[in-house]
This record gives structure tokens, C-alpha cells and sequence, in this order.
């Protein structure tokens, strides 16, 4: 979005931050309102800024929630050119399958009878921090194409030269 330098105190206090607050109580629990509000007043004293974290959460029942977002503001002539975006992935771990082959039997002068059973079992999973690389992995590679896609968007919108 492009926010008029004058207009940027006025749009974070009357909109911003209000619509942030509500839509994180309500609509995404896991949306990180404060850090995103304190990321875009510090918009206001840098002619550049960018930040991005990411968090989870995890319940062996029912699988977790991992959060992304990234903030960039970048002030150019009398304008502000911010981009915002969150990305939520909920995932679910497959169960941990154990798996024992029994053999039993008995024999007595060359004569005898053996039996094998095969006894399955499944684990809950804990997540690893192997679960948390690929994860992130596979998060940041889909969520950093779509905001190249979108900076570009905007950065050609206020005619400043892309490199390709």
C-alpha cells in the first residue's frame, strides 16, 4: 500500500492498529498484532525498515499452527510504500508406526509347528526440530514468491525501476 507521509501518524493510530487489534481477537488468534503495530510505527523514524519472525505451536492430538509474517516500509519522496503479509500453515504429523514379528513354535523328535505374528502399534509424534526446518522451509519459498509478486506490484506502480 502507498500512504501519504502526512497521512501515515493518522492511518496507524485511527486504522491501522485498531484493525490489527480486532482481527487478531477475533478472526486469526495466532496473528501477532503487537509486533506488526510496533514494526509499523518504526516505519515512521527510518527511511527503510524490514522485519519478519515466525512462531508455532503444537498439540500432539491435533497437530499445529506455524506463523509467518514480514513487514517492509520504505519511504520514498513524500510517500511510504509498506507491504504486510502473514501466512498461517496448519499441519498435522503422521503417527509413529512400531511394528514387532513374533515367531512362537515348539518341537519335539523333528516334529514341530511355528507360528509368526506381526503386531502393529501407533505413537503419537512430538515435533522435532527436523519437523520445524522443512516446515519453515516449505513456508518461506511460498510466501517470499508471493511478496516479490507483490513489492513488484507496487514498486512499478510508483514508477521505480525493478530489476528482473
Amino acid at each position: 500500500m502507498v500512504i501519504d507521509r502526512d497521512m501515515m501518524r493518522p492511518y496507524l493510530e485511527n486504522e491501522f492498529n485498531p484493525r490489527m487489534r480486532n482481527i487478531s481477537a477475533t478472526e486469526k488468534p495466532w496473528l501477532p498484532a503487537e509486533k506488526l503495530i510496533q514494526e509499523m510505527k518504526e516505519c515512521l523514524y527510518f527511511k527503510y525498515g524490514s522485519a519478519s519472525d515466525e512462531d508455532f505451536k503444537y498439540d500432539k492430538n491435533t497437530g499445529g499452527t506455524m506463523v509467518y509474517y514480514k513487514v517492509t516500509c520504505m519511504r520514498v519522496k513524500d510517500s511510504y510504500y509498506i507491504g504486510l503479509s502473514t501466512y498461517d500453515n496448519n499441519f498435522v504429523l503422521h503417527d509413529i508406526e512400531h511394528v514387532d514379528v513374533v515367531q512362537s513354535g515348539w518341537s519335539f523328535l523333528g516334529v514341530g509347528k511355528s507360528k509368526t505374528k506381526i503386531e502393529r502399534w501407533f505413537e503419537k509424534r512430538y515435533v522435532t526440530l527436523n519437523d520445524l526446518k522443512q516446515l519453515l522451509d516449505f513456508i518461506m519459498r511460498d510466501f517470499a514468491e508471493r511478496i516479490r509478486m507483490e513489492y513488484r506490484q507496487y514498486l512499478q506502480a510508483a514508477n521505480i525501476p525493478v530489476p528482473e
